[in-house]
């Protein structure tokens, strides 16, 4: 039953003008969803969730006003950006009011290394505005054409322009944010450096950001590639090599074992049948020395694509991270993936959970920059795992899962919607703390956050 009572939408009306409040059904499911079909377990368990109504906010102020009547009204809040996770992160477990924040998309100021912007930004708008001012946003989303800037933070970890920066939560890219709390007369608080990270990948629970200061880095042209081989060791060990040369400044390095590169249909012309495949986003100025290291060890060069200013399609990086779901469900509608750290020896570990499921899981590798956990905190450039599994069953999944944990592997599950998955503890106690100070009653996106003790809304089936 909808909690959006005749009475509750003519107050709300005096609000916000009644046509950007959305009521159709078609408007509720399309608002409601994300990529979390990726997941069979989760496209079960989500498909019957959607929010009653979502309001299309024109502004800070609007926003402010609608925040403080959910609040008084106890209903449900659920922010929304682009709609690009994939983990239902902007479906409502318990109805509610959806805000849609993509039109709050002003630039305020590119200056002196930063950006300042408001939340609804697209990635795409600011990364080639950042351009024209000679920066490049340090890490961007496989969906930066679609996603907003604030979508990303709050929903996102990592993707194009990790493996030289991290992830959104690395090194110092997320300067300030501004958040908005939900409370009777909502306050603006701002968070400073390291301050922010509590609030970083929190799926809209923390509160609202309403602006967000990036850290930039200076702008390359990069050449795009794509290589092939038949031999899966020779093409990984390449990549591994080309990745963690850091005289060879680049944005991407991802692998595809041939039964996911045959489902990237756009570039059958290109891609040897059967052959694995990795794609390249390197300076420029270093393709030269790119190729001529690819033919020194036997590697195919497919596919060329020169930079362009501003970026425009194609784009390689269509295909990677999570983009590569898509095209992998277009053959293999009942595939899922999982998202695996390999550990110390990342290919010997790889090739042990081929060799247990032949059939079943099919490597995926992107190359980040990240802490390493096995010497002592350093800094390296390793292959984060997106293998694509051949999905029969749950148990089946969960067989995949222990065997992966048993040969060295730590797993972070997709088909879970709780942010919990995949953060140390203290870093979930700093999260639900600051979860204490935005959002007292416990209305923004309840139930994603499984360890905030208040949730009013638990005697409804979620």
């Amino acid at each position: 039953m909808s909690q959006l009572t005749p009475e509750r939408l003519e107050s709300l009306a005096q609000l916000v003008d009644l046509s950007r409040i959305l009521q159709e059904d078609t408007d509720l499911e399309k608002y409601s969803k994300d990529f979390a079909y990726f997941s069979p377990l989760l496209k079960n368990e989500l498909e019957s969730k959607r929010a009653d109504a979502v309001v299309l906010v024109p502004d800070l102020a609007t926003l402010k006003a609608l925040v403080s009547w959910c609040y008084s009204e106890q209903i449900p809040v659920t922010v929304r950006g682009g709609g690009t996770g994939n983990y239902g992160q902007c479906t409502p477990l318990y109805g509610g009011i959806l805000l849609e924040l993509m039109q709050l998309d002003k630039i305020i100021e590119i200056a002196d290394g930063e950006a300042t912007v408001e939340p609804g930004v697209r990635v795409i708008d600011l990364e080639n505005k950042a351009r024209e001012s000679g920066l490049e946003m340090r890490c961007i989303p496989s969906t930066f054409v679609k996603s907003s800037i604030a979508g990303f933070i709050c929903g996102g970890s990592g993707g194009i322009g990790s493996i030289t920066y991290g992830g959104t939560a690395n090194g110092g890219m997320v300067k300030r944010l501004k958040i908005l709390t939900v409370e009777a007369e909502p306050k603006i608080l701002t968070f400073e450096e390291d301050d922010c990270l509590p609030a970083i990948n929190t799926y809209g629970t923390t509160g609202v950001v309403v602006e967000l200061t990036l850290r930039m880095a200076p702008k390359r042209k990069y050449d795009q590639h794509i290589f092939a081989h038949s031999d899966f060791d020779a093409l990984y060990n390449w990549c591994h090599e080309i990745a963690n040369r850091s005289d060879l400044p680049k944005r991407l390095v991802s692998f595809f074992e041939g039964p996911i590169s045959d489902t990237f249909k756009p570039l059958k012309k290109y891609l040897p049948q059967g052959h694995h495949s990795a794609f390249i986003q390197i300076d420029e100025s270093k393709t030269p020395e790119l190729l001529a290291l690819a033919k020194e060890a036997g590697i195919q060069n497919c596919h060329f694509i020169a930079a362009v200013e501003p970026l425009r399609p194609p784009h390689i990086t269509d295909y990677t991270w999570n983009h590569t779901m898509l095209w992998i469900l277009k053959d293999h509608p009942h595939w899922t993936y999982l998202q695996v750290d390999y550990g110390e020896d990342p290919l010997n570990a790889a090739k042990k959970l081929k060799e247990r499921f032949p059939e079943e899981i099919f490597s995926h590798f992107e190359w980040v920059k990240a802490t390493s956990k096995w010497k002592a905190g350093e800094e390296s450039v390793v292959p984060g795992g997106g293998p694509a599994i051949n999905y029969t069953t749950k148990e089946r999944l969960d067989e995949i899962v222990a065997y992966a944990e048993e040969v060295g592997c730590t797993t972070t599950s997709p088909h879970v919607y709780h942010l919990e998955e995949g953060y140390f503890e203290d870093l979930i106690k700093a999260k639900v703390e600051l979860k204490r100070q935005t959002d007292p009653k416990g209305i923004l996106n309840p139930g994603k956050m499984s360890s905030y003790p208040l949730n009013p809304f638990q005697t409804t089936s979620a």
